[in-house]
Order: structure tokens, then C-alpha cells, then sequence
């Protein structure tokens, strides 16, 4: 009989064709287009004037022509949904803080998130972050959650306040976040394009036009647009729009669900499924604007594949996904020879950075049965 080594490509085939396609794909879910109507300015917190920002929103709600929809669909997210959710919040006095932005938890180090969030219409910069917490009203979520403050908040270099272009930044904490059961990092989606399927914003923002910004963390579920459909319904000021929408932007929206105010630099994220049930979500885009957040409205978002050099270069470490997936996970044996223990079925960049690996033991005769009919030999395996 043979060293099982020598059979190792074989069972990596075999193994690589039963695991499939590393992610599932759920199936889309239509949206209808509606109707238009007129669009106003910027609704997320940036650098403006708020006092001639509220009088404008005052008079086109008074103008307005359709009813608003207050809740918008959103639903209620709970602890471990979305672990690399992050609240980016001002200290004020008598130790209060106003969580007016979010951001995505990319590294044990870094928050992914808008550059306009970079300081509030009183022009102060953030000074914390939070995580791991869906509640921020509440103690519920506080033995898990961790508080750290903001180390440097750096902006894209290209990023100026007066335009609506390179709105994105990494946030640099004072120390590493410590994983656990409801906090860690996110992936970022490396594709050109964003996926067809459905997409997820979070985020602690208002539930609707005008009203409070939510202290419970709400998702809602979005379709990306087509660059044609967007540039219709997306206003186009060319002071701060000169170039229209680029390519390093995109569009998304449904008839019932939008971000609002308050989601800036949050995540609009793809989930992806292994075989196994478990879920990773992918951030395609970051909350940068749009229309305001009524029925049929929609948000403007950065898109996130168009910096990965200069995220990466910002983070000192590559945010690659790729992985060995079928390949050997194996220890020496003697001289030459390997004990191969099974193979790489699940990421390996998770939390606590853990490899999860499938065990050939519990398929022994699955694999001993495949081998035999198609080589005429027979495995060795070992119980230790």
C-alpha cells in the first residue's frame, strides 16, 4: 500500500468538486423602479450649515406630494447579526455621546467609514467608537460591547468638503478590539462591480424624514442600480458634482427601505453563505448621500473596491479573502511522509483568526470506497 501522501491530489479533487462554490448566492428579490420626484440635498451629517439646511428640508417637505413612510421597512438587528458594525460618536458634556455615523470594524485596528463624518456641523471630530452593541439606549448589549477611543481619523487625500467625490476613511483606534461572540471584522468586497443580489445597509440612523436618530440598530435590505437609472434620479450640482456620478460610486434603493441620517460611513454589505450555514458579509459600499430618505428614495454610496490600494496601504495589511480552500491541513509524520488531518473548508481571517477545517476520519469510508474504485488501493488512516 502506498503513503496516503501519494494520494493526496486525488482526495483534494475529490473534495474540492463535493464543497462546490465557496459562497451561495441567494436569489434576488424584484423591486419595482416607482416613481420620480424631486430630490434635495445632502441628508447625512457633514460640515454645512444646518440652520439653512432645515429650512430648505422644511420647504420641500411642505411642498412634498406624497405621503412619507416613517419606519421605511427597516427591521431590528440583534447581537452577532452584524458583528464589524460600528458607532462612531462626539463626546459632550457631562459624559453624553451623539453617535452620528457609522463604520465597518476591517481590522482588529481599523473602522472602515465616510470621510464627511470626519467632524460634526459644529466642526468637531469624533472621538470614539462602539461596538458590538445593538442597543446603544440600553445596558443589554454592554458586557460584550467595547468602547475605544479614536486614535486618527484619516480621510481619503483626495476628499474636499465642498464636493461629493472620495468620501471614504479609515479610523484608527487607540488600541486592538478584542473579539468575541459579537464583534468582528468584516470583509471588503474586491469586485469591480457590485453584486446583483440583494444588499444590507446598518446603521443607528433615523427611522425616517426629519425624525430621531435611532438608538437601536436597524437594517434594511437594497438593489443596486444601474449607473444610467442612478444618474436620472440622483441631482447632479456641479459645484459639487462636477463630474457627475464616477465610477467609483453607485447607487441603491428599494420602494419601502433607505438609509438615512445618522447611517453615514456605514456598511451596504453583500452576505455570503458556506455550505455550512455560516455567514460572512462583504462591504461593497460605504454611506456617503441622496435624495431624501422617503418612499422610492435613494442613497449614493462609495464603492469600496475602487480604494482597496489605498485602504490597504492605510491599514499596513492586506484585506485579500483568498484562502487554500481543499487544501491539506497536515502535520510530519516521519522523514518525508505527512498525516493529513483533513482540509480547509471555512475562511481563515475570521475572529481569533482560527482555521476551520473539515475531518477526513468521519468520511473514512466515503473516501476509502472513492480511492479504491478509481485507483485500486486503499488508504491508511489513523485514530491518533
Amino acid at each position: 500500500m502506498r503513503n496516503i501522501f501519494t494520494h493526496l491530489t486525488v482526495v483534494l479533487t475529490l473534495a474540492n468538486i463535493a464543497l462546490g462554490q465557496h459562497f451561495l448566492e441567494q436569489p434576488p428579490i424584484n423591486y419595482t423602479e416607482g416613481k420620480s420626484f424631486d430630490d434635495c440635498e445632502l441628508r447625512f451629517v457633514t460640515s454645512y450649515d444646518q440652520h439653512e439646511s432645515e429650512r430648505k428640508l422644511q420647504s420641500w417637505v411642505t411642498n412634498i406630494e406624497m405621503d412619507l413612510i416613517v419606519a421605511y421597512g427597516g427591521e431590528r438587528a440583534y447581537k452577532g447579526e452584524f458583528q464589524h458594525m460600528a458607532a462612531i460618536g462626539w463626546t459632550r458634556s457631562e459624559a453624553t455621546i451623539d453617535y452620528l455615523c457609522g463604520g465597518s470594524l476591517i481590522t482588529w485596528r481599523f473602522v472602515l467609514t465616510a470621510a464627511h463624518c470626519s467632524q460634526d456641523h459644529n466642526i468637531l471630530p469624533p472621538d470614539t467608537v462602539r461596538l458590538g452593541d445593538t442597543d446603544l439606549a440600553s445596558t443589554d448589549d454592554d458586557e460584550s460591547a467595547q468602547q475605544i477611543p479614536i486614535a486618527r481619523f484619516i480621510k481619503h487625500p483626495q476628499y474636499r468638503e465642498s464636493r461629493r467625490y472620495y468620501d471614504i476613511a479609515v479610523v484608527e483606534l487607540e488600541k486592538n478590539v478584542i473579539p468575541n461572540s459579537a464583534i468582528c471584522v468584516a470583509y471588503v468586497w474586491r469586485e469591480l462591480e457590485a453584486p446583483g443580489d440583494l444588499l444590507v445597509a446598518v446603521g443607528f440612523g433615523a427611522l425616517g424624514l426629519g425624525r430621531e436618530l435611532s438608538p437601536i440598530l436597524q437594517k434594511v435590505k437594497l438593489q443596486a442600480l444601474d449607473a444610467s437609472i442612478c444618474a436620472k434620479r440622483i441631482p447632479t450640482n456641479r459645484r459639487q458634482m462636477p463630474e457627475g456620478l464616477r465610477d467609483d460610486q453607485f447607487c441603491a434603493r428599494s420602494e419601502t427601505m433607505d438609509t438615512c441620517e445618522g447611517d453615514s460611513g456605514g456598511p451596504l454589505q453583500t452576505l455570503r453563505y458556506d455550505l455550512l450555514g455560516n455567514i460572512f458579509s462583504f462591504i461593497v459600499g460605504v454611506v456617503s448621500f441622496g435624495t431624501p430618505c422617503v418612499e422610492g428614495s435613494t442613497g449614493v454610496y462609495t464603492r469600496v473596491s475602487s480604494y482597496l490600494d489605498w485602504i490597504e496601504k492605510e491599514v499596513n495589511q492586506s484585506l485579500s479573502y483568498e484562502v487554500d480552500y481543499g487544501g491539506p491541513v497536515m502535520t510530519k509524520y516521519v522523514d518525508k511522509q505527512f498525516k493529513v488531518h483533513g482540509i480547509v473548508s471555512r475562511l481563515t481571517q475570521g475572529c481569533g483568526e482560527k482555521m476551520i477545517f473539515t475531518s477526513l476520519i468521519p468520511h473514512r469510508l466515503w473516501l476509502e470506497s472513492i480511492i479504491f474504485k478509481q485507483l485500486h488501493e486503499r488508504l491508511v488512516f489513523s485514530d491518533k
